[in-house]
């Protein structure tokens, strides 16, 4: 078989064939994947807000002159104090503890803020706030502001255990409040007409009713929930709630003639203590 042979010129032809695009085509780049979308954000859980006023339903009991015998400094300045374990005026309740119970879902609700210090005076040989309300992990700071001794007894277990004497110009103290309760007494063991109550909840949900009986919850998920009223001499009242990202009202009474058993000068009935949970509470805390 003859070979066929080529001049040099249709050699260098032939090259400028190929190298202006003769032959096969090389294959084009795959198109790259389109980048996946990120997932969207989820939305925030709906929240809501209840507020309400608590009321006196009948003839409130009288408030009497509060009798600081024992200590002259307290004489003066305590004069005129009178007794505000039902404090109310115009049929409206002040000083009830207002918090959510069944249908709360702790696992929803936001860490506690453990900078946030709540304030406790002794003032004209008077405890303010009366009613306190305070989350697990936060503290309480205890002052005193009188010129005369006093001691403050948490009557409460943990950190409402506390049992500490303040003279005149004492600094402050700090308490830790690690159980929850509702209704732990606070008393001062030098002056028996000085009394307060501790509430120490696991979630942000609560609130103190107000001179006017009026109070607010913000930021509630939305949910069923009861709504607990409590009243160091009237007991407690429950009302339900259904938040769906609004606002609500709540109202609620007591009933005058309604005081607690052998609650004579003394307050409430003995303090009420939460189980801690991770879940959502449905069932009645114990007596």
């Amino acid at each position: 078989m003859s070979m066929k042979s080529y001049t040099p010129a249709a050699l260098v032809a032939l090259a400028a064939l190929v190298g202006c695009g003769g032959g096969s085509e090389p294959a084009k780049p795959a198109a790259s994947a389109a980048a996946p979308k990120s997932a969207a954000a989820p939305a925030p859980a709906a929240a809501g807000e209840i507020s309400g006023t608590v009321k006196l339903e009948g003839a409130p009991p009288a408030a009497n002159p509060v009798k600081m015998t024992g200590d002259a400094y307290c004489a003066g300045a305590g004069k005129g104090r009178m007794t505000e374990d039902v404090a109310v005026k115009d049929g409206k309740l002040a000083n009830v503890f207002v918090y959510l119970k069944e249908g709360v879902d702790l696992a929803k609700a936001p860490a506690a803020d453990a900078s946030v210090t709540v304030e406790f005076d002794q003032k004209g040989c008077w405890y303010a706030p009366h009613v306190v309300g305070v989350r697990v992990g936060q503290k309480v700071k205890i002052l005193n502001s009188d010129e005369t001794m006093h001691n403050v007894h948490g009557m409460g277990e943990g950190g409402l255990g506390f049992n500490q004497g303040m003279s005149k110009g004492a600094p402050p103290f700090e308490v830790t409040m690690d159980t929850p309760a509702i209704g732990s007494k606070v008393k001062c063991d030098v002056h028996g007409w000085m009394g307060a109550w501790f509430n120490v909840m696991e979630h942000p949900w609560f609130a103190v009713s107000a001179a006017d009986g009026s109070y607010t919850i913000k930021s509630v998920p939305d949910g069923d929930y009861t709504v607990h009223f409590w009243q160091e001499k009237l007991g407690e009242v429950t009302m339900p709630a259904k938040v769906a990202g609004g606002k609500i009202t709540v109202d609620a009474s007591f009933k005058a003639n309604k005081f607690i058993p052998g609650s004579g000068g003394g307050g409430a009935a003995p303090p009420r203590r939460f189980p801690r949970t991770p879940t959502a509470r449905s069932s009645p805390c114990p007596d």
